[in-house]
């Protein structure tokens, strides 16, 4: 865990050292301008002095590691605390300044990750609970458990088996544990009757109106122009295009009558007031 909790320090040595040899051998360690460069490919150049990708999966993997290894054995080794609170600490802050400065731009992501990271870091609790219970009412520990050996033969109990369920100083424990293990039992499998019944929330999606114009709508005529002239700029010197072809072709009729747009679906004519005051 102490390992883990300076991983991100390593993970970001590892990973700007890498980059300033790649950088430097392409400006063969002379030059310290950025624009020195060896590339004659615009996304070879672009790989190399852009950040890494950050892999947020990568992230929520470390967190919900150090939660559960921290939940688990806790109890019984409390120094796992302060060593999981320096770990989230050190991930916070690290974080923070390689978004900002170091990671390529993160791309957008929908709140699915989130809520199946939630949905697993429940289940910390429970391991919390029920292996705390263990701990706690371990009999070698709190009540000087030992038995004799007849033989080498015979297996050694250690007193770690729960025999039996007694009210002591482990109870509170094994009771919540259970209570929580029934409600997580009841929310996986009938969320929908708790719902209907008033015992639950959440879930119910929401359509937003963004009060956003239709794209070929809102496009003014010198930008339908100006994304035209570069896709006809790229596909004949280049080869390749960034619009497709039934987009090109829609921008290429506005402004162009009504009778003489051809192949153009009926909705974009009905929807683009560019075209002409014809329409």
């Amino acid at each position: 865990m102490i390992i883990n909790s300076i991983f991100p320090f390593v993970e970001f040595g590892i990973a700007y050292t890498k980059l300033w040899v790649f950088r430097a051998l392409d400006r063969g360690f002379r030059s310290k301008d950025s624009y020195n460069t060896k590339k004659s490919n615009m996304q070879t150049y672009i790989d190399i002095y852009s950040g890494p990708e950050y892999l947020i999966h990568f992230k929520y993997s470390g967190i919900l590691n150090v939660t559960f290894v921290t939940l688990m054995y806790g109890i019984g080794q409390p120094i796992l605390f302060p060593i999981a609170f320096f770990s989230y600490f050190i991930l916070y802050s690290i974080e923070r300044v390689l978004i900002a400065y170091f990671y390529q731009l993160p791309p957008t992501f929908d709140e699915k990750m989130t809520k199946n990271a939630l949905s697993i870091l429940r289940w910390a609790s429970v391991f919390y609970l029920f292996f705390g219970y263990w701990q706690l009412s371990n009999l070698s520990i709190f009540h000087n458990y030992w038995a004799y050996i007849k033989n080498s033969a015979e297996k050694r109990f250690s007193g770690h088996l729960v025999t039996g369920i007694h009210v002591d100083h482990a109870s509170p424990l094994l009771l919540m544990g259970t209570a929580i293990l029934v409600i997580i039992f009841l929310q996986t499998f009938f969320n929908r009757y708790l719902k209907r019944w008033g015992f639950s929330f959440g879930g119910a999606s929401l359509n937003v109106d963004e009060n956003l114009p239709f794209f070929f709508t809102g496009l003014k005529l010198k930008d339908a122009d100006w994304l035209l002239q570069e896709y006809n700029n790229l596909y004949e010197n280049y080869g390749f295009s960034i619009l497709g072809k039934k987009v090109a072709k829609i921008l290429d009729t506005v402004g162009t009558p009504k009778k003489a747009i051809t192949g153009v679906p009926f909705y974009y004519v009905l929807a683009n007031p560019l075209y002409s005051r014809d329409f």
